[in-house]
């Protein structure tokens, strides 16, 4: 699940409405490809500038990735 062709395009709406609606496909267990999600969702919203929602949803992926720290599942890659 990667989205980057949405972001190429600089089409971030259309990349919010798709991440937000694959969340409801991963279950809370699925630590790195939820964190994959927040930081996409973080990254769209920073180029919209909506600034709230860059908080909100930076603040939910370190939430998750201290999560994996904890829990020794680290992801692969930068992140």
């Amino acid at each position: 699940m990667r989205f980057l062709g949405l972001v190429d395009l600089d089409f971030n709406e259309e990349c919010i409405f798709w991440l937000k609606r694959s969340l409801a496909f991963y279950s809370r267990d699925d630590l790195e490809d939820r964190l994959y999600i927040f930081m996409r969702l973080y990254a769209c919203y920073k180029k919209l500038e909506n600034h709230e929602m860059v908080l909100e949803f930076g603040n939910k992926a370190l939430e998750l990735k201290s999560l994996m720290v904890e829990h020794n599942q680290i992801p692969e890659g930068p992140g």
